[in-house]
């Protein structure tokens, strides 16, 4: 299940890219480590993230790892990063961070045969 940390995360305006690869292969991957995918940044404007972010243009989502009551781990961290960024490919970068993995929608340039 994918869910929002609360009414000022906004995923509304999340690139298509992104918000199927959220739901085809994040969401799936973190229920079978036995957590629900917690959106804790996207697109809202409100948020303090670098001004070059992808966030801000709806490319990026930042997704819990941490239990908010004790701050120990929902799931394995990394096995999950490795897992979703395998099964995203190249497009994607996802970046295990202190409390969040980062994912972002990021196509790269590919040479012309």
């Amino acid at each position: 299940m994918i869910i929002v940390k609360d009414d000022s995360v906004d995923i509304s305006n999340l690139c298509p890219q992104l918000a199927m690869a959220l739901a085809g292969t994040v969401e799936p991957v973190l229920d079978k480590l036995g957590a629900n995918t917690i959106i804790t940044s996207a697109c809202e404007q409100t948020a303090l993230h670098g001004h070059t972010s992808l966030h801000y243009s709806g490319f990026a989502v930042d997704v819990r790892i941490r239990d908010t009551h004790d701050g120990g781990p929902l799931f394995d961290s990394p096995l999950a990063v490795s897992i979703i960024s395998k099964a995203l490919k190249c497009d994607f970068d996802v970046v295990l961070e202190d409390d969040h993995i980062h994912i972002e929608y990021q196509p790269k340039r590919r040479r012309r045969a």
